[in-house]
């Protein structure tokens, strides 16, 4: 078995690999081109607020398991103690890497996939040069799906049978054009599938994204949505339940200032939105918090509380869960180590998640 691999955009070989040149802009390749999609030119599609943040200590390990064209790839966030395995068995071959990620190309589909590890989960881009390429936008896990929710926002939570948690932010895809075409994730066993609507007048590559969070699932049992928004909205009860210093008595409105701390740190934020849905993934109702001036986490991170009906693919019975999905800017909030961040957030939720099931 040969292992590579990437960090901070440098890659450390433990076999010759030849990196893919560079190209010219990409939406000058043409429908029916069959010009090579190289790093640069997946890249040039892509909007920089579309590159989710990594830390320079995250890494990318590459093994090639059976043959060349099948991959192991480990995914490695260090500062949340976290890590993601996937397997890339799509006929492609490992090309080097590319500001961090690692890159697969597939010379028969003249399809490209990168991956690479982010500050608090991964992103893999997706190119197709042809029709072809975009049977290859798929992303094998190690271990089974067990359930998935729909989180709001375009976010579908995912949960392995390993009790492990992702939340999969809402996906994109463009032509070579950079027109938005429709796109959507389909779940199925150790799989997330990202299916895209090209139509005929589309400019190839088409570029995809799936990236995902790690997340916090916590077992509500026979707490369901309906039962938990109720409880949270009567008068003088919010302050009772959120486990948070400085949480308001009543359910917070709109644009709220919410004076939070916790340990005497600031955890200030603002009340972004409540949110409701009731689709074919189950009912979730939720609220979201963004941090405000002087929080640990720093301006620009958010907070996500959803209470959900999970869309079970194990065949096991549906169950009511707590979803806490975060956004942090900062690298170590409040002078902390994220890992030690990290535990401590697992252990706060899961005391909300406990207040829950005691007073629903």
């Amino acid at each position: 078995m040969k292992s590579n691999q990437v960090r901070a955009g440098v890659i450390s070989l433990a076999l010759a690999v030849s990196m893919l040149g560079t190209a010219g802009p990409a939406n000058a390749i043409p429908d029916n081109s069959t010009e090579m999609t190289t790093p640069s030119s997946v890249l040039a599609e892509v909007p920089a607020h579309d590159i989710v943040d990594a830390d320079p200590a995250s890494s990318v390990d590459v093994k090639e398991e059976v043959s060349e064209l099948t991959h192991k790839v480990q995914l490695e966030t260090p500062a949340l103690e976290q890590s993601t395995s996937l397997t890339i068995d799509n006929g492609s071959s490992f090309d080097g890497s590319k500001d961090g990620f690692a890159v697969f190309h597939d010379d028969e589909d003249d399809s490209t996939t990168m991956v690479r590890a982010s500050n608090d989960g991964g992103q893999v881009i997706f190119a197709a040069n042809s029709k072809t390429g975009l049977q290859d936008f798929k992303l094998e896990f190690d271990k089974n799906i067990e359930d998935t929710t729909d989180l709001g926002n375009g976010e579908v939570g995912v949960r392995f049978v390993d009790g492990t948690s992702i939340a999969v932010q809402e996906p994109w895809a463009r032509d070579g054009q950079g027109r938005t075409l429709a796109t959507t994730l389909e779940f199925s066993d150790n799989a997330i599938i990202q299916n895209v609507e090209v139509p005929k007048n589309a400019s190839y590559p088409v570029v995809a994204d799936p990236a995902w969070k790690y997340a916090y699932s916590y077992n509500l049992y026979k707490k369901n949505p309906y039962k938990v928004r109720a409880l949270m909205k009567k008068p003088g009860k919010f302050s009772a339940i959120f486990p948070v210093s400085g949480a308001p008595k009543n359910f917070p409105t709109k644009n709220q200032k919410l004076p939070l701390k916790v340990a005497g740190m600031n955890f200030a934020c603002t009340f972004q939105k409540e949110f409701w849905s009731d689709g074919r993934s189950g009912r979730n109702w939720g609220y979201q918090f963004a941090a405000a001036k002087g929080h640990v986490d720093g301006i620009g991170s958010t907070i996500k509380f959803s209470i959900v009906e999970t869309a079970i693919l194990s065949g096991n019975p549906g169950e009511n869960r707590l979803w806490v999905d975060a956004y942090i800017k900062n690298d170590k909030p409040g002078g902390v180590p994220r890992s030690v961040y990290k535990n401590g957030a697992y252990t706060n939720w899961s005391g909300f998640a406990a207040k829950i099931r005691a007073f629903a």
